[in-house]
């Protein structure tokens, strides 16, 4: 449940409330009583909110109110934008106010926009009143809370943010295992099948990577192609992966017999090695279907793949050699990658280190993903007595008793974050599906949009940087990962890792529909990112979606069916993307 991300909307209303009565807009309205009012409603909102975050509530009837006061918050952010808007338009424009025309139109008259303001506003405040009666009967109170220094950590964050690049740690011998296997088999099959099993966090697809990227899979193999499965095992979907690996380009094409002939092609008199990442399905005929295709686009013999997945099923379903499980790290290498990622190899050459030594991989498990995320948690910020407290801290709240103690530890990680923001722009990537490429400035621009990221009084530097701030912050917490830099070192892009995303939308509480027209009538209006990625959801009129901040469409040649229309009838979009 996500009280956390709800208390940090109202705060940022409550801000925007504040600056209007700091910039005089209230008072220059005639709306200052009205203003005053919702800020006393959102104030004991947040009190609420801090009440059920202390007391960890979670039972159904709280998440139902939660859910109904996140949209009124929602509401008035979306009323005090116009009234911004509305301002600043009027400030532009004030020369023009004087042509009658205009004066009938209610955006362009001051005394017909003030009562919609004025009535807009008293329905929010009465209804967040009524909604504090129900609240009473839930048995949550309100008790003032002392607020978070944000500068102070703000500025920690900046002087200790320490980006990270991992080494691979215990893996060496296995990959050379996997590359013998994989030419080997080559020689022996038309086409090999090596499944790579174990479960979440392991390190499957890193050790897929490093086999991938091998100088002597590059040297035997004439294409080496990486498609993401995923939970969605679509044919035409895999095969179109194929194509886009090897060309860098969409084919465009939408049946599976024109994409054969054009992968035909372009693996004519060739032999690939080809990487299926995270693989669910476990329905033979399906699986069938794809073995025939990808022998069908084989150039020649001796083509080599490799399939990652949990599941001892699926490889059992696709395997032609046996599979290799991956093995669990030792204690040794669980605690060098974990000093590693807490950053405390070269910092911290205490022999008091080793004390913690045991605790600590205990709770790691073995698991690689589960070491770098507590030790990103536990960053050293050169204090060696605070920083074994906060150790002390995070592995006495982990139980290896935990039927998922992976998933609960990775959660853990969120939950040590030191700004409300920082989480919510780390669960804002829950909109996106697994295994999604992020271009940097873009996200950031779209946690600008959602006003995830605020200036405070006196900071020098733009919303701009301060997202770049969070995004190292997360990325040396491990929270994100496999980047991609320009030639200038920039990071461009990077990925999440699909246990990293399942925690996102565990603690955002929500699953991302990516067919809105699907979806209730109330769930559409109530959106407030919208991430399109086929053709028929454009059709629906997107004014219908009231609240929508961020919109993404990556839509292969369809951006003529947008019209200026569609798009401009919605006030409140504040960062667009088309690919």
């Amino acid at each position: 449940m996500a009280e956390f991300l709800w208390t940090f909307a109202v705060q940022e209303v409550l801000k925007k409330v504040l600056k209007l009565a700091a910039e005089q807009i209230g008072v220059a309205w005639g709306l200052d009583k009205e203003l005053s009012k919702l800020r006393k409603r959102l104030l004991k909102a947040e009190t609420i909110l801090g009440d059920i975050n202390r007391k960890k509530l979670r039972h159904e009837s709280v998440r139902l109110w939660v859910e109904d006061l996140q949209h009124l918050v929602y509401q008035a952010d979306d009323l005090l934008d116009e009234l911004v808007y509305e301002d600043l338009r009027r400030k532009v424009e004030i020369e023009k106010i004087n042509k009658v025309r205009n004066f009938f139109s209610l955006t362009n008259n001051p005394f017909l926009f003030r009562s919609k303001m004025a009535n807009s506003m008293k329905a929010i405040s009465e209804t967040l009143y009524q909604h504090y009666y129900e609240a009473s009967a839930l048995g949550l109170v309100g008790e003032e809370t002392t607020e978070t220094d944000n500068k102070n950590i703000l500025k920690q964050i900046r002087e200790t943010t320490s980006i990270l690049n991992f080494e691979v740690i215990g893996r060496e011998i296995e990959v050379l295992n996997i590359v013998k296997l994989v030419i080997d088999s080559s020689y022996e099959h038309r086409m090999s099948i090596i499944p790579i099993v174990g479960m979440g966090g392991l390190g499957k697809t890193t050790l897929a990577k490093m086999v991938f990227n091998h100088e002597l899979i590059k040297e035997h193999f004439d294409k080496s192609i990486w498609v993401c499965v995923s939970e969605s095992f679509i044919i035409i979907n895999i095969l179109e992966g194929i194509f886009q690996s090897l060309t860098n380009t969409s084919s465009g094409l939408n049946y599976k017999e024109t994409l054969l002939q054009r992968l035909q092609k372009e693996m004519q008199g060739k032999k690939y090695f080809l990487v299926l990442d995270d693989v669910w399905n476990e329905e033979v005929s399906l699986w069938g279907e794809l073995r025939d295709c990808l022998n069908e686009i084989a150039g020649k013999s001796g083509n080599s793949i490799i399939v990652t997945t949990r599941s001892i099923e699926v490889a059992t379903i696709m395997m032609t050699v046996p599979s290799h499980h991956i093995r669990k790290l030792s204690d040794d290498e669980c605690w060098t990658l974990f000093k590693e990622s807490a950053n405390v190899n070269r910092l911290l050459m205490n022999p008091e280190l080793e004390i913690i030594r045991e605790v600590v991989v205990k709770k790691i498990g073995g698991i690689p993903q589960v070491a770098k995320v507590l030790g990103g948690a536990a960053k050293f910020e050169g204090n060696y007595e605070r920083w074994v407290t906060a150790v002390e801290s995070i592995v006495r709240n982990i139980s290896n008793d935990d039927k998922d103690f992976v998933m609960s530890t990775l959660k853990l990680s969120v939950d040590f974050l030191p700004l409300l923001s920082l989480k919510q722009c780390f669960t804002f990537c829950s909109n996106f599906p697994k295994d999604w490429e992020f271009v940097k400035e873009a996200l950031i621009q779209m946690w600008i949009a959602q006003g995830f990221i605020q200036l405070q009084e006196g900071d020098d530097v733009t919303l701009e940087n301060i997202g770049e701030e969070y995004f190292n912050f997360l990325w040396s917490r491990s929270l994100f990962q496999d980047i991609s830099k320009d030639m200038n070192g920039t990071i461009t892009h990077f990925k999440m890792h699909d246990l990293i995303h399942d925690v996102a939308c565990i603690i955002s509480n929500q699953r991302l529909e990516f067919d809105p027209c699907n979806r209730s009538e109330k769930g559409v209006r109530k959106l407030r990112t919208l991430v399109i990625n086929d053709e028929a959801t454009i059709h629906k009129k997107l004014e219908d979606f009231v609240y929508l901040r961020v919109l993404v469409m990556h839509l292969d040649g369809t951006r003529s069916l947008l019209s200026d229309y569609s798009i401009g009838m919605n006030w409140y979009v504040k960062a667009f993307e088309v690919s």
